[in-house]
């Protein structure tokens, strides 16, 4: 590393937000007969119908071609269920296109997954709440996350990984030779 390199200025910037795809799917009107139907069903037995929801998360790092734009894709699905009964399922890909200039690939790849990501959370999450909403269903806030936390956890469930494997190719070849 030159005396230069170490003396360059940091810079991160988010260039641009974007929507890069949305999803919304229910049998609608058909599942609000049946969920009706549960419910009067349910007080009727003095039951309670359990909702189901589930949140996947999805971040993709792509470096685009001009040397320091990096694009990150926060993929946000939500799956809702009333017991057995599937509600809907709504999916957002939330973009955003970030300037990074004299960073190691580690520092980028922890902020990128971390800071960037946490940066589009709240626009995926506005607009599948809009989705949800528009849908004809009740909306619930959805949980603040750590991304920073995940894409440490991701990285040493990796490590772990790799390192098992490591352990494994040193026994396959002490029985090998």
């Amino acid at each position: 590393m030159s005396e230069n390199q170490g003396n360059e200025q940091k810079q991160f910037q988010t260039a641009r937000l974007f929507v890069k795809q949305q999803r919304f799917e229910s049998d609608t009107p058909a599942v609000f007969k049946e969920l009706e139907t549960q419910v009067t069903k349910a007080k009727e037995e003095k039951k309670e119908i359990k909702p189901d929801n589930r949140l996947e998360l999805k971040i993709d790092l792509h470096d685009l071609e001009e040397k320091n734009l990096h694009e990150v894709v926060l993929t946000l699905k939500l799956t809702a269920k009333a017991d057995t009964l599937e509600l809907y399922t709504a999916e957002v890909s939330q973009a955003g296109i970030f300037v990074m200039n004299h960073y190691s690939k580690e520092e980028r790849e922890t902020i990128l997954n971390g800071y960037a990501a946490s940066v589009l959370y709240p626009y995926a999450t506005q607009i599948l709440m809009t989705m949800i909403q528009q849908g004809g269903f009740l909306v619930q806030p959805l949980p603040p996350v750590n991304f920073d936390a995940l894409y440490q956890q991701k990285k040493k469930q990796a490590e772990s990984k790799n390192k098992a494997a490591d352990e494994f190719t040193q026994v396959k070849e002490e029985f090998i030779h």
